[in-house]
């Protein structure tokens, strides 16, 4: 099996330029087209998806896994986790509601999930979906930790624009759980107009920050959510941290949600 097609460009935003990288299967496309992943973080994530994803294709019969395009969103320069991540991932807040950095740094910039929502899904989306034979049906968003975080954000304000949401980690945390607020609104107000998947992974030694019981409780509460086109999974990754759950949960998640 040849490996995948790979191609790179930059996108200039109004604040930030940002690398896109998407991966091409080499093979038939199907009628209906590729289902999709996008991927944030992807200067940490993109290769390493690839890799996994593609891996999974040997024996599809067995992996359940079938070729997809994954679309890594990222910033130029080869810095894994670029500092303005915090800007795009998160929502405002005040920074007395925010606990001090593990290395005692003050935090970047912060706040622009509404701005980077927008860039995604109004312009981002629309390109990709122009120059990729994409099945517009089986879209799925892939956040960890902050980038997890978004995929709620980006789940409770337009459902819609995914069918499938991979969230890893979330940093439920952030602004004193403000997230749960727009969770509510979501579960009292919004409809899904499709069949939509919400997957929910983090590790058991994370307990920092209580990652672990928040992605817990906050798949509990919408596996009970009344609306029937949200399908839900938790994967706990049995002695998994931060950041090695992360291989971990990918091949679970890409079955549930594919």
């Amino acid at each position: 099996m040849s490996s995948n097609k790979i191609e790179k460009w930059e996108w200039a935003a109004e604040e930030q330029d940002y690398q896109i990288m998407v991966s091409i299967p080499n093979t038939p496309v199907p009628a209906e087209g590729f289902p999709v992943m996008y991927i944030l973080d992807a200067n940490a994530f993109f290769t390493m998806f690839t890799e996994i994803a593609q891996l999974q294709l040997f024996q599809p019969e067995k992996t359940g896994i079938s070729p997809l395009i994954l679309v890594g969103i990222g910033y130029p320069g080869e810095e894994r986790f670029h500092p303005r991540r915090f800007a795009d991932l998160t929502t405002p807040v005040d920074e007395k509601n925010i606990p001090s950095r593990p290395d005692g740094n003050p935090w970047p910039e912060s706040g622009k999930a509404a701005q980077f929502l927008s860039l995604l899904t109004e312009k981002i989306h629309k390109e990709i979906q122009r120059k990729y034979p994409i099945d517009v049906r089986k879209q799925t968003l892939y956040g960890h930790s902050l980038g997890g975080l978004f995929a709620l954000y980006t789940m409770f304000q337009k459902p819609n624009s995914f069918q499938n949401y991979f969230v890893s980690s979330p940093s439920i945390w952030w602004d004193q759980k403000s997230i749960l607020n727009l969770e509510t609104a979501f579960t009292t107000n919004s409809e899904l107009k499709s069949p939509t998947k919400l997957f929910i992974t983090a590790g058991t030694e994370e307990m920092a920050g209580d990652i672990f019981e928040d992605s817990k409780a906050m798949y509990e509460r919408q596996s009970l959510n009344p609306k029937i086109n949200l399908e839900t999974e938790f994967f706990a990754g049995a002695g998994e941290n931060h950041m090695s759950n992360v291989p971990a949960a990918l091949s679970r998640g890409l079955r549930f949600l594919l």
